[in-house]
């Protein structure tokens, strides 16, 4: 009797788990009705053969990278010789070319510096080869040359100034004259030159404007030593930062500044690896970063000077404002067809 009733029991489970019930099928077809009606299907039909105007391909001018000891694997090289095939990247930009991965700068006993270029040139070679061209961030600092032990990442980019002024100024003379002994002049005044990354935050720079506009004018300088036509810039800021104010340095001091770069990410707020930070999105185009520097621009140097101005993209999230200030054959009355198109592919 027991036996049976647990046949009994076990058929009608069998029955119950394969039969539909007639309330759990009306629910499932009403939720069907009522997301057809919120979410209907859309169709878009697209003509690849009708032309609607000239496509700007500013993104392509410069594409980032993590840091700089990664593109020594032949991996990295691989699959950046594949994205510039691909999508026609011309630059790329990297931190942490001059911290101690690289193996740069060190000093003897006696403090005096030793250079080993080694490892950034297998890195540029790599970078020359695929066909692209270096835009080189000239950051973190080596320890042996730094000036405290506050740093960035999890790989350690130092992140303050240096100790000493004359033996950074030495050091970046000494790097863009080997770049010039082994690639050549021709070469080498094709690539940007850039300050350091995001000094306006002091996740990437211990010191304040003042002391980034001292490292500023110390590597400008050095830079120009060699060749004076090489391209120097900065401040290299997140969100426009500053760039009214070295702007009006550079013309107060008569220090070279061949182009603006800035970090317009389109958010306020700063995020930083896991700090779970909130960022919320800029939709007024009042505050984009290109109107302000256009502004400074024509309110800080004087009309009788010559610049051009182009936009371009130095990573997915990131805007760089170019203005090349000298000899740059471009007047200041034509930066309002720089405003109105401001892209890479006009260059003015």
């Amino acid at each position: 009797m027991k036996n049976h009733l647990l046949l009994k029991f076990a058929r009608l489970l069998l029955v119950s788990s394969i039969t539909p019930l007639p309330c759990s099928f009306s629910v499932v077809a009403q939720n069907v009705a009522v997301d057809q009606k919120v979410s209907p299907v859309r169709t878009i039909a697209a003509d690849y053969s009708k032309v609607k105007g000239k496509h700007d391909t500013f993104f392509r001018q410069v594409v980032g990278a993590g840091r700089a000891a990664e593109g020594l694997r032949a991996d990295w090289q691989r699959d950046l010789a594949l994205v510039h095939r691909e999508c026609g990247f011309k630059y790329i930009r990297f931190h942490g070319l001059l911290q101690d991965e690289l193996g740069v700068y060190s000093e003897d006993r006696q403090g005096r510096s030793v250079y080993n270029f080694q490892y950034v040139d297998a890195l540029y070679d790599a970078i020359l080869n695929i066909g692209m061209k270096p835009f080189v961030e000239l950051s973190f600092m080596p320890q042996a040359l730094a000036s405290g032990a506050k740093d960035v990442f999890w790989w350690k980019g130092n992140i303050t100034p240096p100790k000493d002024y004359d033996k950074w100024q030495h050091l970046i003379q000494a790097l863009v004259q080997h770049w010039t002994s082994r690639y050549g002049a021709e070469e080498v005044k094709q690539w940007y030159f850039e300050v350091w990354n995001e000094p306006n935050l002091d996740i990437f720079w211990s010191g304040d404007q003042a002391e980034y506009f001292k490292l500023y004018e110390v590597t400008a300088k050095a830079i120009k030593s060699v060749a004076p036509d090489y391209r120097v810039g900065g401040p290299a800021t997140a969100g426009h930062a500053w760039t009214s104010e070295t702007i009006g340095f550079a013309a107060k001091n008569r220090v070279a500044l061949d182009f603006i770069s800035t970090h317009d990410y389109g958010v306020t707020g700063i995020g930083f690896d896991e700090g779970g930070q909130q960022l919320q999105v800029i939709t007024d185009p009042i505050r984009n970063g290109a109107p302000l520097i256009h502004h400074a621009i024509r309110f800080t140097i004087p009309t009788s000077r010559r610049l051009t101005s182009f936009r371009s993209l130095k990573e997915p999230k990131a805007t760089l404002t170019q203005c090349l200030i000298g000899r740059s054959l471009i007047s200041l009355k034509r930066t309002a067809q720089c405003r109105r198109h401001f892209t890479a592919a006009l260059a003015c």
